[in-house]
């Protein structure tokens, strides 16, 4: 049993206003009750960036990441899901255009192999697949550190 947790991305900041939308959104988290401060946390895999617990409102741990990198949930990585069919495309299928927009390229544009829906990969249901992202939000279900 390998690793897992889930990660909130937001593919529309760039580089340069990650640092302020990562403080907004870690502020509002505190401020509304879902984290607390506590740099003992958890650390998932940036020791850079202090944790925080989850608030009264929740339980375990979130990280807040403000630096582009290729994210994904742990273990078990699967392909973009169509939002109009669901169709799932295999991963290995689109993995080199991942790498390449991991490596400086522009976001992927996947067309639907069943009904020819056409978006950027970051509209399609990707929870158990892989994304760019300038900002990020990791949180480990079930426990209070990934490294335990």
């Amino acid at each position: 049993m390998g690793d897992h947790w889930e990660q909130l991305l937001d593919l529309s900041v760039d580089e340069a206003g990650a640092e302020e939308r990562l403080q907004e959104v870690r502020n509002w988290l505190r401020t509304n009750g879902w984290t607390k401060a506590d740099p003992d946390a958890c650390k998932v895999y940036f020791e850079t960036r202090p944790a925080d617990a989850f608030g009264p409102r929740t339980g375990d741990c979130y990280a807040f990441v403000a630096k582009r990198d290729l994210y994904h949930a742990g273990d078990g990585a699967g392909g973009p899901v169509c939002r109009r069919c669901g169709t799932e495309l295999p991963l290995m299928s689109v993995i080199s255009r991942i790498s390449d927009w991991d490596q400086g390229g522009a976001e992927p544009l996947l067309t639907c192999t069943e009904c020819s829906w056409t978006a950027l990969l970051g509209d399609w249901k990707i929870s158990s697949c892989m994304a760019v992202a300038h900002l990020a939000s990791l949180t480990t279900p079930g426990r209070t550190s990934p490294t335990r």
